[in-house]
């Protein structure tokens, strides 16, 4: 399972969603969303039943509201949207709530000015 958070017009998430089963979308524009949901509902007519789009009108910290409690996602991405959020409460959110523990965080932009990696144990 993949989310793409702050998905926009979904450009991360129709780029990796093929990878997966099912996917998820997520943005606080409910313009954004409209895009994302239209292309997600062409694609779904596409591919049936082997991989699914999803998006959703959802803030960055309360996903988890759009799944079963006992999902996770193999994947979370966000892009240049990062800067945004309160980062710190983000990636504990995504670890704590969204990641299976042998999932992958990515964050995809133009640049990082700092860079922490933790180990999971570490969190």
């Amino acid at each position: 399972m993949f989310l793409d958070v702050a998905t926009g017009t979904g450009q991360i998430l129709f780029k990796l969603c093929e990878k997966f089963g099912k996917s998820l979308g997520a943005d606080i524009s409910q313009q954004m969303v409209e895009v994302s949901m239209a292309k997600a509902k062409e694609f779904n007519q596409r591919n049936g039943e082997s991989h699914q789009v999803s998006v959703v009108l959802k803030d960055c910290l309360h996903i988890h509201e759009e799944i079963d409690s006992n999902e996770k996602f193999d994947l979370v991405t966000v892009g240049e949207a990062l800067h945004w959020f309160q980062i710190d409460d983000f990636i504990k959110y995504v670890h704590d709530r969204l990641l299976k523990s042998d999932g992958i965080f990515g964050v995809l932009g133009y640049y990082i000015s700092a860079c922490e990696f933790l180990d999971a144990d570490e969190s």
